[in-house]
């Protein structure tokens, strides 16, 4: 199996061209990986036009830019399609769970089913 960013990234290069280095990659993979609060934190961000995706060893987010909210049909649109990416890149051997964090008040966690497509229950 690969480097999961570079899998992940050779599928979404059309949709997020600019890759990002995030300053957690400067710690060495070592302590990253003995360190709890560093395990599930990104260190590379590939930039679109509207979403931000963020790529760790344990971890793949999709990122509204700042000050931008497209709504949620647009965020469910652009999940289902990373979830697609991510299950045709191959390197996802276990999952842990999905959550999609929409405002302060408001959480939906995400429950993978039948190839690409995505069940959401809404948590108080």
């Amino acid at each position: 199996m690969g480097d999961p960013a570079g899998l992940l990234y050779g599928r979404i290069r059309d949709r997020y061209r600019e890759q990002v280095i995030l300053p957690l990659m400067q710690v060495p993979e070592l302590i990253r990986a003995q360190d709890p609060a560093l395990q599930n934190l990104p260190l590379l961000q590939f930039k679109g036009e509207t979403f931000l995706v963020q790529v760790g060893p344990r971890v793949v987010s999709l990122v509204t830019k700042q000050n931008s909210y497209p709504g949620w049909p647009a965020i469910r649109t652009e999940l289902v399609w990373l979830l697609e990416k991510i299950q045709a890149a191959g390197f996802v051997r276990e999952l842990s769970g999905w959550a999609c964090a929409i405002s302060t008040s408001s959480l939906a966690t995400f429950s993978p089913i039948s190839g690409s497509t995505c069940m959401w229950t809404a948590s108080p």
